[in-house]
């Protein structure tokens, strides 16, 4: 018996004469009976002869059979007969290679021509016969061999799918161990928040009642010491203002503190906002040599808000803008190119304040971080102008944007909605 396995291109992966592997022979089994799916076999006399089966086509007295090399090693004297057959191996109905299989029956084809000269087709029956049973057990076995490959290739497909399942569930654990870790890390921080706003309003309760009485007295008592020595020549002028401004700077800082704590409702009114802002610019004080420009563009908008806590947040948000050029505004520089411009746009469903100076800009860093109460990089104050302006427009329901670029001035945005009002420091409570 000799043998060999052709894959689907026609080589030869397994035989019984180790040194055809590897080697190509196209010409053997491709039959429309072998592709199709179903088993080919003939016999050969060494004499180019067939039983039962038309005479090769190639002529000659070698050992091929239609193209193709018999195995050397069968024995193939005068008179021999060999039973070649082939097989093929579908997996899901699809062509997968073949089994070529050469058997010599010399033996059987000699003891049927001494018994029945006449019977060469039952020889052909006996061979095609023992050849069927051969190649049945032959497909059973490789039936099997394809049913234990399928499964164990369905165990590693489950297994992958197993092992994705697991990492999925990994991703997501971790996933979720980041965000807890957020809200954690948010928690403290609303926490700690809300310890430094108890421990604000205490010093607020103290600091309204303790300082604001001296400061008046003190305020008074300048005003009437300036009017005493008044054109006295006495050079103390400009003490006296220094010493004013510091008063009313005491009293600004007080009133942040009493604004940023106290929950005082909203009181919105249907406003002309360029109107409105036009008005207020006219009344706050620009510093030397600080230059104001106006490019309101929302002529005739009609916005609901409150009238003075808006005019705290966008008189918060001026003073920043004057003081981040000139300073405390003690000693002015002398310096060109100061500009305040205050600017009105409407977006899409909302109203739009900016107001954009040339000074020297806010690094991303602390971008992050003016908005936190109490943290402030002027030597005066306490930190609670942004805050506050945040505050104010949140609770107006709108809120505020900076743009920023160090060297190159920074713009600070309040926005508002186009809708009414709604005051969400109130909604929040009574949710």
């Amino acid at each position: 018996l000799q043998y060999r396995f052709f894959n689907r291109a026609g080589f030869i992966v397994l035989s019984s004469n180790r040194a055809e592997v590897g080697q190509r022979d196209v010409n053997t089994y491709f039959s429309e009976l072998v592709l199709n799916g179903e088993t080919f076999v003939r016999l050969q006399e060494n004499e180019n002869e067939f039983i039962g089966l038309e005479p090769d086509r190639h002529g000659g007295s070698d050992t091929s059979v239609s193209g193709t090399t018999l195995p050397i090693d069968l024995d193939l004297r005068p008179g021999s007969v060999i039973a070649q057959a082939y097989t093929p191996v579908m997996q899901d109905g699809r062509f997968n290679g073949a089994i070529e299989v050469h058997i010599n029956v010399t033996q059987t084809a000699l003891l049927v021509r001494t018994v029945m000269t006449v019977g060469r087709w039952v020889l052909v029956g006996i061979v095609l016969l023992v050849a069927a049973a051969t190649f049945f057990v032959i497909r059973r076995n490789i039936r099997d061999r394809n049913r234990e490959l399928a499964e164990v290739r369905e165990a590693r497909e489950t297994a992958s799918r197993a092992e994705d399942e697991v990492r999925l569930l990994n991703a997501e654990l971790e996933q979720r161990v980041a965000d807890r870790t957020a809200d954690l890390g948010r928690a403290q921080e609303q926490l700690l928040r809300q310890e430094r706003l108890a421990a604000l309003g205490q010093l607020t309760a103290t600091v309204s009642h303790e300082l604001r009485n001296p400061l008046g007295a003190v305020r008074n008592t300048l005003f009437a010491v300036g009017a005493r020595i008044k054109d006295k020549g006495l050079g103390v002028e400009g003490s006296l203002e220094r010493a004013e401004r510091a008063i009313l700077r005491c009293n600004n800082i007080i009133s942040e503190m009493l604004d940023y704590v106290r929950e005082k409702k909203l009181e919105p009114v249907s406003t002309n906002a360029d109107r409105w802002l036009g008005q207020l610019l006219a009344e706050l004080p620009v510093p030397e040599p600080v230059r104001l420009s106006t490019k309101l563009d929302t002529a005739g908008l009609q916005v609901e808000f409150d009238n003075e806590r808006l005019r705290r947040a966008v008189t918060n948000v001026f003073d920043n803008a004057c003081q981040a050029m000139v300073g405390e505004g003690d000693a002015p520089p002398a310096t060109e190119g100061l500009v305040v411009t205050v600017a009105t746009r409407r977006g899409a469903d909302r109203l739009e304040i900016s107001i954009a100076d040339t000074g020297p800009g806010i690094s991303e860093e602390l971008q992050g971080r003016i908005f936190e109460p109490l943290y402030s990089t002027k030597s005066f104050g306490v930190g609670l102008g942004l805050p506050l302006v945040q505050q104010i427009m949140t609770r107006h329901g709108g809120g505020v944007e900076v743009r920023s670029e160090v060297g190159r001035g920074t713009e600070m945005i309040l926005w508002l909605p186009l809708e009414p009002a709604v005051d969400q420091d109130t909604t929040e409570q009574a949710a």
